[in-house]
């Protein structure tokens, strides 16, 4: 096996001091990432919990006693005529 000896073993305390100086150093360009990730965190993350819902037998008084049916709900629209399937 060939050895490349242009590259050294770096200790992790060290990489971890190095990295942390750059973050240091680079702090407004990390500034300038958190309007982008919370705008993907409010409007692209958080909605997911909602899709939950359409898997559901969904009860809106007493929503723990709502019932998981999988893909129940969606048996009607893809057999429908409309779909090339057969009407129930």
């Amino acid at each position: 096996m060939a050895e490349n000896k242009g590259t050294k073993k770096v200790d992790f305390k060290i990489r971890c001091q190095t990295t942390w100086k750059d973050m240091v150093k680079y702090r407004w360009l990390y500034f300038l990432l958190i309007p982008g990730i919370l705008f993907f965190v409010i409007f692209k993350y958080v909605p997911m919990g909602g899709l939950r819902i359409a898997f559901m037998d969904y009860n809106q008084y007493n929503p723990a006693k709502s019932t998981w049916v999988g893909f129940d709900q969606f048996d009607f629209p893809m057999g429908c005529c409309l779909y090339g399937g057969f009407s129930p």
